[in-house]
């Protein structure tokens, strides 16, 4: 997801295509893929600090029926490698684009 001015979106749109692409193609570095690990075990570390946030890590469980234990998910994501990344992003299909616009008074 992306937070776009309007004017931007073709600019933006075509920018994610590119980077899907990249990512396809295995272009991960490290310090991207470093980050990108601390960003989910931080948001693995507060998934039960509020009910809003306990409901959504077991909807998203139940939902894809992904059924792991907090200390599973953290070792599956620190086991999780560029190659895997680059795997599991040629199976994603582009599914729908929305903008908010708001009114103007």
């Amino acid at each position: 997801s992306a937070g776009i001015d309007f004017g931007a979106r073709d600019v933006v749109e075509k920018q994610v295509e590119m980077q899907l692409e990249a990512i396809c193609n295995g272009e991960i570095s490290a310090s991207e893929l470093e980050s990108a690990r601390q960003m989910l075990l931080s948001s693995l570390e507060s998934a039960h600090d509020t009910p809003g946030n306990i409901e959504g890590y077991y909807a998203v469980q139940g939902l894809t029926g992904m059924l792991f234990s907090r200390e599973e998910y953290k070792q599956a994501i620190l086991r999780c490698t560029a190659s895997d990344i680059s795997e599991a992003a040629k199976t994603l299909q582009k599914h729908t684009v929305f903008f908010l616009e708001g009114v103007q008074e």
